[in-house]
């Protein structure tokens, strides 16, 4: 029957030498037996990376870290946003370019975060109010605890959907927020009768493992009539016959004897 110690003592346990031997040698570790997601949002505020990517001696269940993240989803301390309605853009334009200056395009990067360049900044404002009229832009976010860690900025043209912008806090750059957000989108594209492609539009090596086909990206300049326009056509003008002379070189050297 159930009882209690009423004094200092030594405590015996009995049991048959039949349920010893079925037992395991040692006790599961304590992160194969409690629930993860505390451990879940502890890693993601410590910047210690994604717990399915973290060197555990003995890495706990797949099936308990799904429940640790759905979860967290129920209480909202993660929460996905894929935002396409006209009256909730603008706010999540805000969080967008706060996540892609948060990364190494911010202004300790590159430089070439959107939010630097006013001109910039009310370009892509202007291509989402365009597109939005269309139902075709959303802009999709991941939030911890209300902060923005990876956003996207995308476009529908015909059945093709083009991932245009991406951005992410490198505090949580270990966890790869941004590959997580890349995942979830590629789900939503599976199930979206109207999405038949995504589009990168970028030659970059990260995206290698999710883009086995690949198109051709062409780059126009337009120039006005002005004195700097002209100029700087004649410019490109210049370059562009430097570069077929070098091609033509190279090809004649390749020919002659050696």
């Amino acid at each position: 029957w159930p009882g209690g110690r009423i004094a200092p003592g030594t405590c015996f346990r009995l049991y048959s030498e039949a349920d010893f031997a079925a037992r395991p040698e040692f006790t599961d570790p304590e992160i194969r037996r409690a629930a993860l997601a505390g451990v879940i949002l502890r890693m993601l505020s410590l910047g210690l990376g994604s717990i399915e990517d973290f060197p555990f001696l003995e890495p706990p269940d797949s099936r308990a870290v799904a429940d640790g993240w759905q979860q967290l989803n129920e209480l909202g301390a993660v929460e996905y946003r894929f935002v396409s309605a006209a009256q909730d853009l603008d706010a999540a334009f805000d969080y967008f370019l706060q996540a892609e200056a948060s990364s190494w395009k911010g202004g300790t990067g590159t430089g070439s975060a959107i939010l630097l360049n006013p001109g910039k900044v009310e370009f892509y404002r202007t291509l989402m109010h365009e597109f939005s009229a269309r139902n075709a832009c959303s802009i999709n976010l991941i939030l911890v605890d209300g902060v923005c860690i990876a956003s996207q900025f995308c476009l529908l043209a015909g059945d093709t959907l083009y991932l245009l912008k991406i951005g992410y806090s490198e505090e949580y750059r270990a966890m790869g927020p941004g590959n997580v957000l890349l995942n979830e989108l590629l789900q939503r594209c599976c199930a979206d009768p109207n999405v038949g492609k995504l589009s990168f539009i970028t030659g970059a090596n990260w995206n290698d493992s999710w883009a086995p086909a690949q198109q051709d990206v062409y780059e126009n300049h337009i120039f006005n009539t002005t004195l700097p326009g002209v100029s700087g056509y004649l410019l490109e003008k210049i370059k562009d016959q430097g570069r077929h002379i070098k091609h033509w070189l190279q090809r004649v050297r390749q020919r002659s004897p050696a």
